[in-house]
């Protein structure tokens, strides 16, 4: 939608998508969880309505929630990175070429991307606590929440931890995706990369 939200720039097409994105990021989880339970467990019954122990049916809304507000933010980034690359001079670019098309443009709209992408890691995180609880599931942040709760200081502060460390190692994956990614760009597009 990022893509061809800057390929139709400032048409009604960009304008919903824009609508789309923010409207995303700007419903909290717990209410996008807790209307998905609404209207897929209780009004249809397709899903359950809390705990795990329904197998993969058991993720789909709270992965649907955290992938909610997600979409919005990657929309809006992939977005503004095809319009710095189909606007900009070829100085801009991150692997300068003599003509830019669309194809090159989109290419140099990856890396910004997942870059900003790896940003929100830390408000994912955030939304896993609160998804937790929604949706009654077992885990790290619905841990550290009952730790808080009842004032228990080593369960908080050990659920915390937990959670930094995942933070660390996710962000840390990123980066290497970032690198990985640009060698791949750089061999695909002849090498021609500063």
């Amino acid at each position: 939608m990022g893509i061809i939200s800057a390929k139709n720039e400032n048409s009604f097409i960009d304008k919903l998508c824009s609508v789309v994105a923010t409207l995303c990021k700007s419903i909290p989880f717990f209410w996008i969880g807790l209307m998905l339970i609404k209207w897929f467990s209780v009004n249809a019954g397709w899903f359950p309505t809390a705990g795990s122990s329904y197998g993969m049916r058991s993720y789909v809304l709270p992965i649907i929630t955290l992938g909610f507000s997600y979409f919005g933010f990657a929309m809006q980034a992939v977005r503004a990175t095809t319009l710095q690359a189909l606007g900009g001079s070829n100085a801009d670019l991150v692997f300068p070429g003599n003509d830019i098309g669309d194809e090159d443009a989109v290419q140099n709209a990856i890396l910004p991307t997942v870059a900003k992408s790896g940003l929100q890691i830390g408000w994912l995180l955030l939304g896993v606590i609160l998804v937790e609880v929604v949706f009654a599931f077992p885990g790290i942040g619905r841990l550290a929440l009952e730790g808080i709760y009842n004032r228990d200081t080593a369960v908080a502060v050990g659920s915390m931890m937990r959670l930094y460390v995942l933070l660390l190692i996710t962000g840390a994956v990123v980066c290497l995706a970032f690198a990985g990614l640009a060698h791949v760009l750089r061999e695909k597009l002849g090498g021609n990369a500063k």
